[in-house]
């Protein structure tokens, strides 16, 4: 009776974070015929530590955990444990188009959705561009709502790293992003 409730409790406990957990996954891991064997993995791994986990706690964070080192450990089997570093450097840039870029950039604030209507996989792609730290850390933030701690507590790094590879990461998106924007030609009827 008491293995019923562990199981009915965590069931219960984890039916509402399934999509999240499936989309984090489906995003961060590299081969894709994985997703589904590294959901499992993860769900099942929580499932034995059950017991660790604090009744009142936060168990969407708990729970992502387990998902976060089941997929470094199938991203390590591909041998695939990051991506190229590239980084949004003013120096490189130029000034001048630094303030061009942020420009376009709250343009495309004001209104998302018209650029969102143009959007297609490169700027799916653009976030396999960022290193695996920088995707899980802005995924978990941007996508998954949680707060720096919790994701500090998830990724096990401290919380000034997360603050400083999510401001990394959405330097990097913004970069990409207004360049697409550029390409298809969102700027094109802006009146200077």
């Amino acid at each position: 009776m008491a293995r019923h409730s562990k199981e009915t409790t965590f069931l219960e406990l984890l039916e509402p974070h399934r999509r999240s957990l499936y989309r984090f996954c489906r995003n961060i891991i590299w081969d894709k015929n994985d997703v589904e064997d590294a959901l499992q993995t993860a769900i099942l791994s929580a499932y034995k530590s059950f017991d660790t986990f604090q009744k009142g706690g936060n168990f969407k964070a708990w729970i992502f955990k387990f998902l976060v080192n089941t997929i470094y450990n199938f991203n390590k089997k591909h041998g695939r444990e990051d991506t190229f570093e590239t980084r949004l450097d003013c120096d490189e840039l130029g000034i001048l188009e630094v303030f061009e870029k942020e420009s376009m950039y709250q343009e495309i604030l004001k209104d998302p959705d018209r650029l969102l209507e143009k959007v297609d996989e490169r700027v799916k792609r653009s976030l396999f561009r960022l290193s695996l730290s920088e995707r899980a850390v802005f995924l978990l933030r941007s996508i998954e709502g949680l707060s720096y701690k919790e994701i500090a507590e998830v990724l096990q790094i401290p919380v000034g790293t997360v603050m400083s590879q999510l401001s990394r990461a959405r330097a990097r998106l913004r970069e990409f992003l207004c360049d697409y924007a550029k390409e298809i030609g969102f700027f094109a009827d802006r009146n200077d």
